[in-house]
């Protein structure tokens, strides 16, 4: 009789199949007996009955713990456990209804798993054996069978939790989406740690976009202390640092004797609870561009399987968080005006009409703002194309800052810029055009010696009443905006106070 262990069985059900085994063993060396097997499961670790040889279900499936009380003190000189014959009272516990005759014999073998109790081999006999030597030696074999397939189910459990873990990681993988956000990644590595591992604090660190010798704390989650996101650090010496400079996976058992001078910086091991350290890289392309680290206050927390569980995840993930960097890299340079760092035209006008769709769903009110600094042309033939870049982004700095983070701006061509107030008509944005125009008319700009004042002229458009597509609502903004110029620039008009002979072109 063998028992087979499939990719589709679980550790448990190998187990199960295994006891058969045993079971027909004790039936060979001792007829007539029936026996079964219970581990300790559930609330309070109660007795609960796995499997027995008997054709009819004569054994109690649930029982106490302490169902057997001399347990304890059934151990041989060299410490191993030895089979015991339990009274009568006890062996009844075990047994339903009136199974038990006035000559039934019950003996019990407690079985350990890792130094550990784990449950009892229990075999009930019609009759008192002649041989009592030989029959517990038979039970003892029988129950070093079943601890045996014990050690193995644990072994082959972590196997099957390590590689059910690793098909559903592979099956993530497929479905990442690199144009996300590094934040949207991060929420969806840290969710996987915390699936598959424990730990008191969890770490991701990156390079730092400021400064490349250094990293900087992306992600912390768990314990905290002074090193939060944000926080940069050198990498030599330190725990969290030399994951990266030798670019492989560091398990520490012990910080404060492993022979480095810190987790971050050093002599800081003096005033963290954290003990146990397991670091590993994040590469792309050979290269490490950052680190994975998990800590924790138990002495040598961390196993194999961990570090083998998180090089995984640092694999699949770091790969992702680097190539979603560098997209989003390459989006910027695709959306963002490099003068003056809103969105450029084509971005603008894209993110206008998702605003506006959004706005015609929600039956909501938005405002367009076009501005048009006045006598550009005069700052770059007096002072020079340079300073007229700066001007340029020292204006689009102002205008960001007049604005909610909601609200879009965006470069709309040469000296132009557009704003999309979103949720909003026209009067309840007169203030915030105002201070747009008062920002930038009461600035000094200054850059190299060089000094000078602008304005800017400001006409406005709402949806829906100035017009209910793109096209038609920069036009009535462009409209009144040159009514502004022509009145001598440095004011705010919306569309409907624009009077028909000051329109553009008459």
């Amino acid at each position: 009789m063998t028992a087979t262990f499939s990719n589709q069985q679980h550790p448990k059900d190998y187990f199960l199949d295994s006891l058969w085994i045993v079971f027909t063993c004790l039936t060979d060396a001792l007829p007539s007996s029936e026996a079964a097997v219970y581990l300790y499961e559930g609330e309070g670790e109660n007795l609960v009955l796995q499997k027995s040889s008997a054709a009819k279900k004569i054994f109690i499936r649930s029982l106490p713990a302490d169902a057997i009380s001399d347990l304890s003190k059934t151990e041989e000189s060299d410490g191993q456990p030895v089979p015991i014959r339990i009274s009568d009272e006890e062996a009844a516990r075990f047994l339903a209804g009136s199974r038990k005759g006035p000559d039934t014999l019950v003996i019990a073998r407690s079985l350990s798993a890792d130094e550990e109790h784990a449950g009892l081999l229990v075999v009930k006999l019609p009759q008192e054996p002649d041989d009592k030597a030989q029959v517990q030696h038979y039970i003892d074999q029988a129950a070093r069978m079943v601890e045996n397939n014990l050690l193995l189910n644990s072994k082959m459990g972590a196997i099957y939790a390590e590689n059910t873990f690793l098909s559903d990681l592979v099956s993530k993988a497929g479905n990442l989406d690199i144009s996300s956000t590094s934040e949207v990644l991060i929420d969806t590595l840290v969710r996987l740690v915390k699936e598959a591992m424990t730990f008191d604090r969890f770490t991701i660190s990156t390079l730092s976009k400021e400064t490349k010798e250094r990293l900087q704390i992306d992600r912390v989650e768990g314990l905290k202390d002074d090193y939060l996101e944000g926080y940069t650090y050198t990498t030599a010496g330190v725990a969290h640092g030399e994951v990266f400079m030798q670019a492989r996976p560091i398990n520490i058992g012990r910080l404060k004797t492993s022979g480095y001078k810190g987790r971050f910086v050093a002599g800081d091991l003096k005033k963290t609870p954290l003990t146990s350290f397991l670091g590993v890289p994040l590469m792309e392309a050979g290269v490490p561009r950052g680190i994975l680290a998990l800590e924790s206050v138990a002495k040598d927390h961390f196993s194999p399987t961990d570090m083998g569980i998180l090089k995984a995840i640092s694999q699949v993930y770091g790969t992702a968080l680097c190539w979603s960097q560098r997209y989003q890299e390459v989006r910027a340079i695709a959306t963002i005006d490099g003068l003056t760092q809103l969105l450029n035209h084509r971005s603008f006008m894209e993110r206008f009409g998702i605003e506006l769709e959004r706005a015609s769903r929600y039956s909501d009110t938005m405002t367009f703002l076009m501005l048009d600094l006045d006598s550009f042309k005069r700052v770059n033939d007096t002072h020079g194309h340079l300073f007229g870049d700066y001007v340029l982004w020292q204006t689009s700095q102002l205008i960001r800052s007049c604005i909610r983070k909601a609200d879009i701006a965006g470069r709309y061509g040469g000296e132009e810029f557009g704003v999309v107030i979103i949720n909003a008509d026209k009067q309840s944005c007169l203030s915030t055009a105002e201070r747009i125009r008062k920002s930038i008319a009461e600035y000094q700009f200054e850059n190299q010696s060089v000094k000078t004042r602008i304005s800017v002229s400001i006409g406005m458009s709402e949806y829906p009443i100035d017009g209910d597509d793109i096209n038609t609502l920069i036009k009535c903004a462009d409209d009144a905006m040159y009514v502004v110029k022509h009145r001598g620039g440095n004011a705010v008009i919306s569309y409907s106070e624009e009077p028909e002979n000051e329109k553009k072109g008459e």
